[in-house]
């Protein structure tokens, strides 16, 4: 009978020791969750200020492309006024979008683009090709190559052969 006493009191003891590890493993699993919740909200937050410091140097780009068209509107005036007036609409309404730009955070502009999105995917999709096509067309032509290169260099080794 000792001997079953004998157990018991060691199966008491690792019962107690098991009781101990689960709540100091769920201390621990809670001070990491924390840590966790409160490096991403610091990380979102820092995040959010960044791209409302890119909004507000982008409506101040946009302000200085309206500038230039200003400059060039009066430029085309005495040859071409019919121009210089579209020229100046048209940094007028960059004005008023820059104006825009600059009272909205990154939340408010990112708010009104998906909403735009939602409303006109065609759109938005049609514009986004014409970006990549453009873009693949000035990666080509910085390189220096063309079709008509491409063609003109395998003319050029079958005549060869």
């Amino acid at each position: 009978m000792s001997d079953h006493r004998a157990r018991a009191r060691r199966k008491g003891r690792t019962n107690i020791n098991d009781a101990s590890e689960n709540d100091a493993s769920e201390g621990l699993t809670a001070r990491a969750t924390e840590t966790a919740k409160y490096a991403a909200t610091s990380i979102q937050r820092d995040a959010w200020q960044l791209l409302d410091q890119q909004v507000e140097n982008g409506a101040a780009y946009v302000g200085y492309a309206a500038q230039a068209a200003r400059s060039a509107a009066q430029s085309l005036e005495p040859n071409a006024p019919g121009l210089a007036s579209a020229v100046s609409a048209a940094a007028d309404r960059l004005d008023t979008y820059a104006d825009a730009a600059g009272a909205m955070n990154a939340e408010e502009v990112w708010d009104q683009v998906s909403g735009f999105t939602r409303r006109q995917p065609a759109l938005v999709f049609g514009l986004a090709a014409l970006a990549g096509f453009l873009a693949y067309r000035s990666i080509r032509s910085a390189r220096g190559i063309s079709a008509a290169d491409g063609l003109s260099e395998e003319a050029e080794e079958l005549e060869d052969a």
